[in-house]
């Protein structure tokens, strides 16, 4: 019996971040992640070819292998582009104060 090779998804995801308030110890803000749109490809080498793509199209300023991002003035303002094997691994929003 021959076993099959499992297919490996890459995701190029864009994140867009949003600034959440906490309260605790006089009230700070910090960033918020929510995924707005991700590109579905069968190999990392294409992936790394349309992230570069499209963090240029969209005007990122810092580009890596697998991490683009386009920092905003102010908390919240920011984007990030990844290259994920999980859909939505980088959303993360409200976390309790420890």
């Amino acid at each position: 019996m021959s076993a099959k090779k499992k297919r490996r998804r890459y995701y190029v995801s864009l994140y867009e971040s949003y600034p959440i308030y906490e309260p605790a110890e006089g009230g700070y803000y910090y960033e918020g992640e929510h995924l707005v749109d991700c590109i579905t490809v069968g190999s990392l080498k294409k992936a790394r070819r349309i992230m570069k793509r499209e963090a240029e199209e969209l005007g990122f300023t810092s580009i890596g292998k697998n991490y683009s991002s386009l920092r905003g003035e102010y908390i919240g303002d920011s984007s990030y582009m990844y290259i994920e094997t999980v859909k939505g691994n980088h959303e993360h929003g409200w976390h309790p104060y420890c």
